[in-house]
């Protein structure tokens, strides 16, 4: 459960820093928000992926299998990708209409 928590972090924290910009809360431009999303995005997916890899366990041969590490790793960093890139190109339109409305 905590992992999925991870992973969708940044997309979360990227819409409520986008509605506090829209309430003119903060000053941060919307460019940057979106590039800290993907850095954050990519933070916690590799922070998912060494907590699936502490539960993992090693065979009598020591050999521990990485695909469930590499499925949440690469899983993690391509969600945070299209729902940040996403999240991002909506929140762009919804200021713009903003914009032109006034």
């Amino acid at each position: 459960m905590i992992l999925v928590l991870l992973i969708f972090a940044a997309p979360t924290l990227q819409v409520v820093l986008l509605i506090l910009k829209g309430m003119n809360k903060i000053s941060i431009p919307r460019g940057i928000i979106t590039l800290i999303m993907f850095v954050l995005g990519i933070v916690f997916s590799f922070v998912a992926a060494s907590t699936v890899a502490k539960h993992i366990p090693i065979s009598p041969g020591g050999i521990r299998c990485g695909t469930g590490i590499a499925a949440i790793l690469i899983g993690g960093i391509f969600i945070n990708f299209v729902a940040v890139s996403v999240i991002g190109i909506i929140g762009y339109l919804v200021s713009r209409l903003n914009q032109t409305a006034l």
